[in-house]
């Protein structure tokens, strides 16, 4: 029987907020667990501390909360894991919900990116989980009209997926797992509420660990207040104001 490969770490998503193109909108949201140990809550969550996390206390699936007050654009989720650290409290299997509040939430169809990896719902014949994914992503852009009863707006807005739900699997996490929210469109989504729910731990834990969750936005790019780069020394001299 062939080992799983351990899932490799995404990049630090401060380097992704240095490149301008996206925004950590986290603190905009209304945060909410459906369980927690004292002093193993949504702070420690959301401290941009690696050392802290949040310690669920109650059955599975284990859900994390986040609630905007208005429709939001939302690329990306980012969540630290730390399979050396914590062992069996370490999610092996995550889904990803999105919609307009509790009632009306849909599990979503999320990519592959560094530090994840997706398993369908259904057998792929051996198929590596990268290439089936990326093969699963183009079939359903090129066949939206053939499978429209299946291709139906979310209640959030976006048009998903929802045909054959995926979940991410992952072995050994230790690092940053990116797990970019995309429409069919390739588009990333917009929603009113994200619900991240842990199906399963790694070794058949009960309760589970999160260091960290970060979400981002696009950044729109404006040309209003941009100038040409100065590119001669007589123009470099009154660049900045003295």
């Amino acid at each position: 029987m062939a080992t799983a490969t351990k899932t490799p770490p995404g990049a630090d998503p401060k380097q992704l907020e240095r490149t301008a193109t996206v925004r950590e909108i986290g603190s905009q949201a209304v945060w909410s667990l459906s369980s927690c140990k004292p002093g193993f809550g949504v702070d420690q969550l959301r401290d941009d501390n690696l050392e802290t996390y949040w310690q669920s206390d109650g059955s599975q699936p284990h859900l994390v909360n986040i609630q905007f007050r208005r429709k939001t654009t939302v690329k990306m989720l980012c969540i630290y894991a730390d399979y050396k650290s914590d062992e069996s409290y370490t999610p092996s299997k995550i889904s990803v919900r999105v919609g307009n509040n509790f009632h009306n939430l849909q599990e979503i169809r999320c990519e592959v990116c560094a530090g994840a990896y997706l398993t369908p719902a259904v057998a792929l014949n051996g198929v590596s989980s990268r290439a089936a994914a990326a093969a699963l992503l183009r079939q359903s852009r090129h066949s939206a009209l053939a499978k429209a009863p299946a291709m139906l707006p979310s209640p959030a807005g976006s048009k998903v997926d929802t045909s054959q739900a995926e979940q991410l699997e992952l072995v050994e996490p230790s690092g940053w797992i990116h797990i970019p929210l995309l429409d069919i469109a390739n588009n990333p989504i917009r929603t009113f509420m994200i619900q991240i729910a842990v199906l399963a731990n790694h070794q058949n834990g009960r309760d589970t660990h999160m260091r960290q969750i970060k979400v981002y936005t696009p950044v729109e790019e404006s040309s209003i207040g941009k100038f040409p780069r100065c590119t001669t020394v007589d123009f470099m001299m009154y660049r900045t104001i003295r």
